[in-house]
């Protein structure tokens, strides 16, 4: 069941920070367009650890406990349909599991680590808001590399700063 204006993600790799300087992260990609650009989302290294294991179907402490939390819910006559990403400003997310109930459907605050657990371990869908991960995004600021490039080359030749109305 996905709602309108969200997208379905798939958890595409994890790095788990081992070899700096790259922080732990979860790669995510939207499943029906395997060329769209790429989410990545940071965790905490315990988290990237646990969830590299989820996503083999190895058992962990964690999906120990949500195999547990899936067994109350359903006892209640409840059962969990999504996991939800929420944009929470630039370059942040918070996340909430959608659990229908016979009253109707709630959502539970959830840490995106948890979210992406939840999908991994009880298969729920991964939805986020569309322009989370939109192809169209502005651009880039431009890259700084050519001129700093040019800059290091002018000062190798003993020449003042290129580019700058007064030199240096």
């Amino acid at each position: 069941m996905q709602e309108s204006g969200l997208v379905e993600l798939e958890v595409r790799g994890i790095w788990s920070g081992e070899s700096p300087p790259r922080p732990p992260s979860a790669l995510l990609r939207p499943r029906a367009r395997p060329g769209a650009p790429s989410l990545s989302l940071s965790l905490a290294s315990s988290e990237a650890h646990l969830l590299a294991h989820e996503l083999r179907g190895q058992p962990t402490v964690r999906s120990q406990a949500l195999d547990f939390a899936l067994r109350a819910i359903e006892a209640l006559g409840a059962h969990p349909l999504s996991v939800h990403l929420i944009a929470a400003g630039p370059g942040l997310a918070t996340a909430s599991a959608r659990v229908q109930m016979s009253t109707g459907c709630v959502d539970v605050a959830l840490t995106p680590g948890l979210a992406l657990a939840l999908h991994a371990w009880l298969r729920l869908p991964l939805l986020a808001p569309g322009a989370l991960v939109a192809s169209d995004r502005p651009e880039a600021e431009p890259s700084l590399a050519p001129a700093l490039a040019r800059l290091i080359e002018a000062l190798e030749r003993g020449e003042s700063c290129p580019d700058t109305p007064a030199g240096c």
